[in-house]
């Protein structure tokens, strides 16, 4: 058998990706192949202008390796990641410390992640701003154009929770089908600041907190998704304060339920019960209009759901 070996040095390369929006510049390293290994270490370049490092090794033959990159990447608005997620815009900058494994057909990844610098908008109702503490523990299993498998421990400004989503590729994208948010602690004045509401919300803890998300089979005759979620948590004490308004509603010792559905008929259920509750007057506003910008709502419109309200 014929083999090759031989040494290439990297010096201020360039690498455009074109419409994904990543451009590395600078380029430098060395390339060693030995027979039917390949191996790069270390590469270091500046990715979209910030220093990244990398190294890389592969097995031709076998078509096995690992690969690792660390550093910061900044403008993720104007990258292909800023809408990889349906209903999700990202902006902003994430800096993380990556590995991944190669096989046929699978690439495992490990790693950390900071979003503190991140800004994630969720449809009209979520905007995590930029500047809340966010990090992240990661491990996710790509198989391309088949399914995606992602696991993380997110911690973010007093609230430490565990996420899993699993998407299958239906011949054109991937579609989530089963996603789970469980969480040890959240701390309501934070949830509150990244909930998209007319409201104040302020308090102390929630504790056993879980939300599942999951894809029913079919579609409806709209053409649209058919899904059901059910949430749950156990809350201290909050206040809830419609903007405009003087007086909260202040709840302690409460229980949340909630569960909707989407289907020919959507529907969404919420079940609140305090054990000790001091509530406005009854000419007091208790509930306040929407506040969302124009621009955002002819993006994400907002979905017909009959909705019951349980309070005890």
């Amino acid at each position: 058998d014929k083999t090759m070996s031989g040494t290439v040095n990297l010096i201020g390369g360039m690498v455009d990706s074109g419409k994904a929006g990543f451009t590395a510049t600078n380029l430098a390293g060395t390339v060693h192949l030995n027979n039917t290994q390949l191996e790069a270490t270390p590469l270091t370049a500046l990715v979209n202008g910030n220093p990244f490092a990398c190294s890389l090794y592969y097995d031709l033959k076998a078509k096995t390796g690992k690969a690792r990159a660390s550093g910061t990447l900044t403008a993720i608005e104007k990258t292909m990641l800023a809408t990889a997620i349906r209903h999700t815009e990202l902006s902003g900058s994430l800096t993380g410390d990556i590995e991944a494994t190669l096989k046929p057909g699978t690439i495992h990844f490990t790693g950390s992640v900071n979003a503190g610098q991140t800004e994630i908008l969720y449809r009209t109702w979520f905007l995590k701003p930029s500047g809340l503490a966010g990090n992240a523990e990661v491990a996710a299993t790509l198989k391309p154009r088949k399914s995606f498998q992602l696991s993380a421990q997110v911690s973010a400004a007093g609230t430490s929770n565990r996420i899993e989503l699993s998407m299958v590729h239906d011949g054109k994208m991937m579609r989530l089908m089963h996603g789970l948010v469980e969480g040890e602690s959240l701390d309501i004045a934070t949830v509150g600041k990244s909930l998209r509401m007319p409201y104040t919300i302020t308090g102390g803890t929630a504790t056993d907190c879980r939300y599942e998300w999951i894809r029913d089979p079919g579609e409806a005759s709209d053409g649209s998704m058919l899904w059901h979620s059910m949430g749950h948590c156990r809350i201290d004490e909050m206040r809830i304060l419609p903007h405009g308004a003087t007086y909260p509603m202040h709840l302690q010792d409460v229980t949340l339920d909630s569960a909707m559905a989407n289907g020919e008929r959507s529907t969404g259920e919420l079940t609140i019960h305090a054990a000790k509750s001091s509530m406005p007057p009854l000419d007091a506003p208790y509930f306040a209009p929407d506040e969302i910008p124009p621009d955002l709502l002819a993006k994400y419109p907002l979905e017909k759901r009959d909705y019951t309200y349980h309070l005890t």
